[in-house]
């Protein structure tokens, strides 16, 4: 199973949106002071890149129709060293997510 940047973006600000409408529709009781939180700037950072992350294409066109000219022209090459590289890594990212 593959989990792009982009899903794990879309959940996190689907869930923080959730989150915020949530709250933003309870008004606190009477006598009561409503709970506030502060972020530091390192986790305001996070945010912004998810949300920035989320925002990106799936597909990079550009790049699809490059490669396929070069899959095309017959000079496309890829190293097995690459194709073992990405599949070591696609396996600990589903090992990571325990998917």
């Amino acid at each position: 199973m593959h989990i792009s940047t982009e899903q794990i973006g879309r959940i996190l600000e689907s869930h923080f949106n959730k989150i915020e409408r949530a709250s933003a529709n309870k008004p606190p009781a009477p006598g009561l002071k409503s709970d506030q939180a502060t972020f530091s700037a390192k986790a305001e950072e996070i945010d912004l890149a998810m949300r920035v992350i989320a925002r990106l294409p799936d597909v990079r066109a550009d790049r699809v129709a490059e490669l396929r000219s070069q899959i095309a022209k017959g000079t496309f090459r890829i190293s097995s060293d690459t194709i073992a590289e990405k599949i070591l890594a696609e396996a600990r990212l589903t090992k990571l997510l325990g998917s």
